[in-house]
């Protein structure tokens, strides 16, 4: 088992063995990889700011509409394929 960790939200502290596989497309999902992104980015801005550092990020932003249920499920389901 892989002992590396990732983002999951089956459990209080939002981590878990990437040999498990999580329910990406749960609406819990979402939470607990920003959880995720909020701890790692915050753990480069604590070490770069004893030298002063700036920490480059780059981010997109999006909004994705589907005109019914049926589409958002085949969006969805063409990665995970």
């Amino acid at each position: 088992m892989k002992t590396e960790q990732i983002a999951c939200p089956d459990n209080d502290s939002f981590r878990c063995p990437l040999a498990r596989s999580p329910d990406r497309l749960s609406a819990r999902w979402l939470p607990a990889l920003a959880a995720q992104l909020v701890r790692d980015v915050g753990a480069l801005i604590t070490r770069a700011a004893p030298g002063h550092q700036r920490v480059a990020t780059f981010a997109i932003d999006g909004e994705v509409r589907f005109a019914s249920a049926a589409d958002r499920a085949a969006f969805a389901e063409e990665p995970a394929s």
